[in-house]
């Protein structure tokens, strides 16, 4: 009988060693590959996490806004209409800065504000413009406080700071776009005005704006009563 060629396949028969290798071999790489998958499945359920937690959070900082912090000039502001509206005027006074206000009002002009801090440090205190100015201010800071409380018919409701920035070309000059009421007896109007604040004197105190002229203007008033009537 003559050999027929084989046209199918034989597969190579290996001896118990090396059958027991390629099972090894073999359950190795099914392992690995089971791994493999696992960890796929672990980032993609963590990443849903993450997402999911991420939306959450989103949500809940929506619907419950954190405060934004004040900065000094923003708290200088509020600080100063609390003292205003509860006649707590001589820690009002303290929170003025009349050097400053007259830089601002009599020395500089608005575009020269960013040589604010040089005009401040220049001020001559002896000089006869400037002496006499203070001495002006300091009759109305030392007025009666009950007189000055029995005639107090307006307060401020400050209702937003739109916008708090520093002057450039200055270290301590910030300028305070604030939306407010004037209330007189109870009747509001509502205002829009800037604010200036500074801490050139050390500390942040208000030196130019509506709210430091509507305070003088409200002391000269009194004054004005006090020397004419005597009360």
């Amino acid at each position: 009988m003559s050999d027929k060629k084989k046209d199918y396949f034989v597969p190579e028969q290996l001896d118990d060693n090396d059958f027991e290798k390629e099972k090894k071999e073999a359950k190795k790489a099914r392992k690995e590959k089971k791994f493999e998958l696992n960890r796929k499945q672990i980032i993609k359920i963590v990443s849903i996490i993450v997402v999911v937690a991420l939306i959450i959070a989103g949500v809940y900082l929506y619907l419950n806004p954190v405060p934004k912090k004040s900065t000094a000039p923003e708290q200088t502001a509020k600080t100063f209409c609390t003292y205003f509206n509860n006649g707590r005027w001589s820690k009002l006074n303290e929170l003025m800065d009349f050097k400053g206000y007259y830089v601002l009002g009599a020395v500089l002009e608005e575009a020269d504000y960013t040589q604010f801090d040089k005009a401040y440090q220049k001020v001559d205190e002896k000089d006869e413009t400037y002496s006499k100015y203070i001495s002006s201010i300091k009759y109305l800071i030392n007025l009666d406080e009950d007189a000055l409380s029995s005639f107090a018919d307006i307060q401020i409701r400050l209702n937003s700071i739109e916008a708090c920035n520093l002057i450039q070309g200055t270290e301590t000059l910030y300028k305070l776009r604030v939306n407010f009421d004037y209330i007189y007896d109870g009747q509001a109007e509502n205002v829009t005005e800037a604010i200036y604040i500074s801490n050139a004197s050390g500390e942040y105190k208000v030196v130019f704006g509506e709210w430091m002229q509507t305070v003088l203007n409200y002391y000269q008033s009194v004054y004005m009563i006090q020397a004419n009537y005597g009360y």
